[in-house]
């Protein structure tokens, strides 16, 4: 099949054997998977550890934030500050010069996303970090 050797996309395999083809762009969000994939030269990767219902989402998560998160690379490394240990994290803080509390606005497709039930929300908060390490 040609998606497989496609080196722009990468196959992403859940614990319960369900495969995701995504593109490359998007693997730099997940440490885990892009620093198997640069130390092997491999396009698929298993996620043992990750069910195909919590893939999705993080899959969906990176998918809508890929572009920020690649500018905001960008200008980390353009003005040579470092960059957030945690990709899916804002790289600048924001702050009310007046009261130093952070800005709390959520963007919307955010909060929409977060709209699920408790376990699922702990078993991908869970999954980001293990993958984002």
């Amino acid at each position: 099949m040609e998606l497989e050797t496609d080196q722009s996309i990468v196959i992403l395999t859940s614990s319960d054997d369900v495969e995701f083809r995504i593109d490359k762009k998007v693997v730099f969000l997940l440490k885990v998977v892009d620093n198997f994939i640069k130390d092997t030269d491999s396009n698929k990767f298993f996620l043992p550890n990750v069910s195909s219902k919590i893939l999705e989402k993080v899959i969906q998560y990176c998918e809508h934030h890929k572009e920020e998160q690649q500018q905001q690379q960008q200008e980390s490394t353009d003005s040579s500050s470092s960059s957030s240990p945690l990709p899916f994290l804002p790289l600048e803080e924001k702050y009310d010069n007046n009261n130093s509390s952070r800005d709390n606005e959520i963007d919307p497709w955010d909060e929409k996303f977060c709209e699920i039930d408790q376990s699922t929300l702990f078993e991908l908060i869970a999954v980001m970090i293990y993958i984002i390490f």
